[in-house]
């Protein structure tokens, strides 16, 4: 498998701050992978990164070989959780997904279950998002992810009990269902 990011002495400062320092790694395309950490230890700003949604101070990031600010904007291949996801309250998951999937009109209709049903969830639930717990609709943006993404996805959230818990547990085998995971 090929490498779909490769991030080359990544360095972000903010005022007279180093938030990312001489960061060097390279992520395989099709894996899935979560970052684990401190509060205010660069998770974000990482992500941030990758995402084209900030330019490093100095240091390169390249998606398939393209460097971001130079070659493109944004990856377009990247199915990215950073914080909190915002879906209607007032649809089901699957609609949910389905409304984002339009956009693009590339994911069919079983590819969107089977995303959901990969994370735990029931795609044939008829509970609106507003009803859905915590852990649920931190699922939900996983399984919308995970399905953006056609050659990479990276997810992130804060520390959340659901995601303790799926570290720490036997929910390891939701990780593992998505094209063999990598956890650093």
């Amino acid at each position: 498998m090929g490498y779909c990011v490769e991030i080359e002495d990544l360095t972000k400062q903010l005022k007279h701050r180093t938030v990312l320092n001489h960061i060097s790694l390279t992520l395989e395309a099709g894996g899935v992978y979560g970052l684990y950490g401190h509060n205010g230890s660069g998770k974000t700003m990482l992500l941030r990164s990758i995402a084209g949604l900030i330019y490093p101070t100095s240091g390169t990031v390249k998606i398939d070989g393209k460097q971001l600010g130079k070659d493109l904007s944004f990856p377009e291949k990247m199915g990215l959780i950073i914080e909190n996801v915002g879906f209607g309250p007032e649809y089901t998951g699957f609609e949910n997904l389905k409304t984002l999937a339009m956009i693009r009109a590339q994911v069919r209709d079983e590819q969107i279950k089977e995303a959901i049903s990969r994370v735990g969830l029931d795609p044939a639930d008829k509970r609106t998002y507003k009803k859905y717990s915590l852990g649920m609709k931190q699922r939900l943006a996983v399984a919308q992810a995970s399905w953006s993404a056609r050659s990479f996805c990276c997810w992130m959230s804060r520390q959340t009990p659901w995601m303790t818990r799926a570290w720490n547990e036997s929910e390891r085998w939701f990780v593992r269902k998505m094209n063999g995971a990598q956890l650093w």
